[in-house]
């Protein structure tokens, strides 16, 4: 098929969608975070068959307007350069073998994870609206503790979408939380041309401390133990007290784990 170009003007965006090979795409996104510091991001996923990689591109960063910062932090100014970071953490995700792999961030190193395969339970709705010329369902689900709602497009017979979002009769191509802490909004469909990531070593496309996997599970353990241990080194090297700061869960795109039900 010949491919063509949709354009759309959405919330003042200009967004161009071109008719994708089927099972092999390489879609983009806008990411919209609501946290203490609002900021938005761009994304990429790509599809080779039953395989995908998310790749979040942090070093595309900035204060996002659409919500207000938390009150106690309104008077700071934010530099938008502390925002961005020349990091593209990935996570893969194959749904034949059921296996997810990802890059886990611990302060400044980076891991190697293992998540688990969690299936999703979608209820999808007889709500329908377009999206960039494609007809698109909308569908509820919670995944870890948060509610979603998802926006999918039974034209594009690809089951994953953005993060760790999966699991629909079509790609994902908008979806949010109850909240609307957390949006994924796609930007641009195309064919994949390359597919140079999917042949790269999963290790090899972030700079990892250890090519050791280790679960998710004990990753979050790792985490909350180095982060600890950061703030007590620093409350000796000021000789002051200090109180570690960390964002509660209901400010993180999961909320309660499987092994904690």
């Amino acid at each position: 098929m010949k491919p063509y170009t949709f354009i759309l003007l959405f919330l003042g965006l200009s967004l161009s969608f071109a008719q994708p090979k089927q099972q092999r795409l390489k879609i983009e996104y806008d990411i919209y975070k609501g946290l203490a510091v609002p900021y938005k991001l761009n994304a990429t996923l790509y599809i080779k068959d039953g395989v995908s990689i998310w790749q979040e591109h942090h070093n595309s960063r900035e204060p996002w307007s659409g919500q207000p910062v938390a009150e106690n932090l309104k008077d700071m100014h934010i530099d938008q350069d502390v925002l961005k970071v020349e990091v593209s953490p990935c996570i893969r995700t194959d749904i034949v073998a059921k296996e997810i792999l990802m890059h886990g961030g611990v302060l400044k190193n980076w891991f190697l994870v293992k998540d688990n395969f969690v299936p999703f339970k979608w209820n999808i709705t007889s709500e329908s609206k377009q999206i960039g010329g494609y007809k698109c369902i909308k569908a509820t689900t919670t995944y870890r503790g948060r509610g979603w709602s998802a926006w999918f497009a039974p034209d594009i017979p690809s089951s994953f979408g953005p993060w760790k979002l999966r699991g629909l009769p079509g790609l994902i191509l908008e979806v949010s939380d109850v909240s609307n802490l957390f949006i994924y909004r796609v930007s641009k469909i195309e064919k994949l041309d390359s597919d140079k990531i999917f042949k790269t070593d999963f290790a090899t496309l972030m700079p990892v401390r250890s090519k050791t996997v280790i679960t998710y599970q004990q990753f979050l353990l790792d985490e909350d133990e180095a982060e600890e241990n950061a703030m007590r080194e620093l409350s000796q090297q000021l000789n002051v007290s200090t109180e570690r700061v960390t964002a509660p869960r209901a400010q993180q795109e999961e909320v309660k784990y499987e092994w904690e039900e």
